[in-house]
């Protein structure tokens, strides 16, 4: 852990500028997709926000952030809720799975494209 002014925070994670490159950056709510966070340079530093800064609205996370729609970061931190840490962790790895998921599903659907064509 790392800290940064009076926040603990995983080692290596920008929390000063982070949102400066953030992929979303400029979009309107409505057109966000948890694919903008697949590529994005700082998705860590958005969830791990998220996670800190609780930007839920009266137990119901607002946002999608660090590649979690509002619905899975909810479960996680009701779950999880004592330890950010924990909650960042968990939420990772469920971000992580879910891009594993959808970019196994892009290029299946490329290859089938590829093999009509």
């Amino acid at each position: 852990m790392e800290t940064v002014g009076d926040m603990n925070i995983p080692k290596g994670l920008d929390m000063i500028s982070w949102w400066l490159p953030a992929a979303c950056k400029g979009l309107l709510f409505e057109s966000l997709h948890v694919t903008h966070c697949y590529d994005c340079p700082v998705q860590q530093e958005c969830l791990w926000s998220a996670i800190d800064v609780d930007d839920r609205l009266v137990d119901e996370p607002l946002l999608i952030r660090g590649g979690l729609s509002p619905v899975n970061r909810g479960a996680i931190w009701f779950k999880h809720k004592p330890n950010k840490l924990q909650v960042f962790m968990y939420s990772k790895m469920k971000a992580t799975e879910q891009e594993a998921r959808y970019r196994k599903q892009v290029k299946e659907s490329q290859q089938i494209n590829e093999s009509i064509c």
